[in-house]
């Protein structure tokens, strides 16, 4: 999960600094099942909370959770748990849920002002969510 948060989080360069508190509170990875019967999925839940630094304080009262499934794609028809390790879901679930943060990030940006700089400093480098 730390390597996938740095991976999309660490392009971003301003003048305040934010950090997150994630936990995993809960994930599944696919075991072997029966192909098309039962094609097991991967699954992870996170929470996440963003800190201002300059505010010492939240920006969101309570965590927001965060569940993710494994990328469907041609080689998951018949179900990760047949075709790839514990390992690569794992990277997997945490690309995902990575990618769902950046997206509440945005959201949260447009709708409550999160981000915002301060007009007396620089501007903060804002990228649109990356596929």
């Amino acid at each position: 999960m730390k390597a996938a948060i740095a991976e999309r989080f660490d392009r971003y360069d301003g003048a305040s600094r934010y950090h997150f508190g994630i936990s995993i509170e809960g994930y599944i990875l696919a075991i072997p099942g029966i192909p098309v019967v039962a094609a097991p999925k991967s699954a992870l839940i996170i929470n996440l909370t963003v800190w201002d630094d300059e505010a010492g304080k939240k920006l969101n009262d309570e965590p927001r959770q965060i569940t993710v499934f494994e990328t469907f794609g041609t080689d998951l028809i018949i179900g990760s748990g047949l075709t790839m390790t514990a390992d690569e879901q794992l990277v997997i679930l945490s690309q995902n849920a990575a990618k769902e943060v950046e997206k509440y990030l945005v959201e949260q940006r447009a709708e409550q002002g999160w981000f915002t700089p301060d007009p007396q400093t620089e501007a903060v480098s804002v990228p649109e969510v990356a596929g």
